[in-house]
């Protein structure tokens, strides 16, 4: 129980986070890969 009630507490600031570095996560990941691949063909 006391773990539901912190976890409702921070759930506005959880949100926000993933919100925010999700996408900048998501991005990140496709550039990495896109960097890779084309590595890969210009090898």
């Amino acid at each position: 129980m006391n773990f539901l009630s912190s976890l409702s507490g921070r759930s506005m600031s959880r949100i926000l986070m993933i919100s925010w570095f999700g996408p900048l996560i998501t991005g990140w990941l496709v550039f990495a890969a896109g960097n890779l691949i084309l590595a890969k063909k210009m090898a």
